[in-house]
């Protein structure tokens, strides 16, 4: 009798546990969707924009692995690359790649290319491209930093984080967060901050 009211009780903490998740995730979602229809950039928890020596330059050697091997980053020197930093056990991350996806797809790439690169430390790059195949993550998000290069050269706080590095690889903005990058708020922000910099101007010019 005690061992059934024990094995009842278990259950019902799962199942607690699951319903309080479902909620949370739930608001979060909300909260996010809620503030995408306002300013783009609100929808961050933080966006950082670096201007003259603030612009950090990363090393032209600077690379990580992808599908076809090694892909470094002065390899795209003279374009503007959006480079997310994501992993498989980030729930927002997972969640915020399809969309940076569907970005690269209404994107021009001799302007703008985009990658969202793994720091799993315990995962092989088999593990992580079978992971973003299995929940059809998107051609973005197959690629790992596999040797730890990347993301000690990054200004990284949290994740996920997206970094727009201009054609001289200089680091432009830093966008603390998740968010929906295939809408129209998204493209018009980030081609305005193209822009600017082309002019040599900040946003808020």
């Amino acid at each position: 009798m005690i061992q059934r009211l024990w094995s009842i009780l278990v259950i019902l903490l799962v199942l607690t546990v699951l319903v309080l998740g479902k909620t949370v995730w739930d608001w979060h979602v909300e909260t996010r969707d809620s503030r995408v229809r306002g300013d783009f950039l609100d929808v961050f928890a933080g966006v950082v924009h670096y201007e003259g020596e603030e612009a950090i330059r990363l090393p032209e050697s600077i690379s990580f692995f992808g599908r076809e091997g090694r892909v470094s980053l002065s390899a795209y020197k003279g374009r503007y690359v959006l480079l997310n930093i994501w992993a498989t056990w980030c729930p927002p991350c997972v969640m915020e790649l399809p969309s940076l996806d569907r970005l690269a797809q209404r994107s021009d790439p001799s302007r703008l290319k985009i990658f969202a690169v793994s720091i799993d430390e315990n995962k092989t790059p088999a593990d992580v491209f079978s992971f973003v195949e299995d929940n059809r993550l998107g051609g973005v998000a197959r690629y790992i930093d596999r040797d730890g290069g990347l993301v000690d050269r990054l200004p990284l706080r949290g994740m996920p984080t997206t970094f727009l590095i201009g054609p001289d690889g200089r680091v432009l903005y830093r966008f603390e967060g998740d968010a929906d990058w295939s809408g129209i708020e998204a493209r018009t922000s980030l081609e305005k901050m193209i822009e600017n910099h082309e002019k040599g101007a900040s946003p808020e010019n």
